[in-house]
């Protein structure tokens, strides 16, 4: 009888030691995310380069860094912060003998998320996601005109054009974002995402890293 209760008490500890255990990892699961992301579709991104007279970048290059904590295997919470940059101030020192105008525009999102996770498979991870944050963004109107030296004028020298910057607009407002996307880990530390939503990128992904 000493053997079995014993045998027992042995079993339930060791099944409280590895349900502990569970959660405990699944607790204290970290992921990072480094994606890269294809035209920022939001509405503050155009409505900022169109009071510079110019239309809205058919592409912009815009690059995600995201970190995500799990509560447990359905709940995240994290961190995304973007990089954006566009614009066609690509002229160079030795340019036409026209002037014209051309113009930059940068931003910066940070923002906080919730993250629904749909399975829990080793390897298949559908999610969505909320992002409530801020954004940061800086835009350039620059005047390029030929340099008026009368050498350059006669056309024999070349003419470089006169950059100058004729207005600056930055804004600061706040940011909200809604995805869906789809994760698929090659082992249990790496893997790739692909995401895409409302008010963001139009297509993003990249690498997961678990740790």
């Amino acid at each position: 009888m000493k053997k079995v209760i014993c045998a027992l008490s042995v079993c339930f500890i060791y099944s409280v030691t590895s349900q502990s255990q569970e959660k405990q990892i699944i607790h204290k699961k970290h992921q990072i995310t480094i994606g890269y992301g294809y035209k920022i579709d939001a509405n503050w991104w155009k409505e900022e380069i169109e009071k510079l007279n110019f239309k809205v970048p058919k592409r912009t290059d815009d690059i995600y860094l995201k970190y995500e904590y799990k509560i447990n295997k359905k709940t995240g919470i994290g961190l995304d912060i973007g990089f954006m940059k566009a614009g066609n101030d690509e002229f160079g020192i030795f340019a036409p003998i026209f002037e014209t105008h051309a113009y930059t525009a940068s931003a910066i999102r940070i923002l906080p998320s919730i993250n629904y996770h749909f399975l829990n498979s080793s390897k298949i991870n559908p999610y969505i996601n909320i992002e409530m944050g801020y954004y940061i963004m800086n835009t350039k109107l620059i005047h390029y005109y030929p340099d008026p030296n009368p050498l350059n004028s006669l056309g024999f020298l070349p003419s470089p054009l006169i950059r100058v910057v004729e207005k600056k607009l930055n804004k600061n407002a706040f940011d909200f974002c809604a995805g869906i996307g789809l994760k698929y880990m090659f082992s249990k530390n790496i893997g790739i995402f692909i995401e895409s939503g409302i008010n963001k990128s139009i297509f993003q992904t990249g690498v997961v890293i678990n740790f």
